[in-house]
């Protein structure tokens, strides 16, 4: 399974007074799992359980690694392209004009 976006863990504090969170220094609540995503160029978020946590973050591993063997691929096809033999032969034929063509 590929899954774009990061996971982060999130760490909070709470509303009530005198809660181990409003101390100094605080002893915040949590880890709390958040699974972040762009999606129309917006972040969206989702809170994730531990068990989900473990079995997405492979699933995030997944995509990056796509991404990188995508991003090598497309170097290599232009590495091809710019190597190819015939942009020499064109650029020469350009070189020496237009072609003619008999009527």
């Amino acid at each position: 399974m590929v899954l774009p976006g990061s996971i982060t863990e999130r760490r909070t504090r709470c509303g009530r007074d005198g809660c181990a969170c409003r101390a100094d220094p605080p002893g915040l609540h949590g880890p709390y799992w958040q699974w972040t995503r762009k999606v129309a160029a917006r972040s969206v978020c989702r809170w994730l359980s531990p068990g989900q946590r473990e079995d997405y973050q492979a699933w995030i591993h997944n995509d990056r690694r796509l991404r990188d063997l995508l991003a090598r691929l497309e170097e290599l096809g232009a590495a091809a392209l710019d190597t190819d033999p015939r942009w020499q032969r064109d650029a020469r034929a350009s070189a020496r004009g237009p072609r003619q063509t008999s009527p």
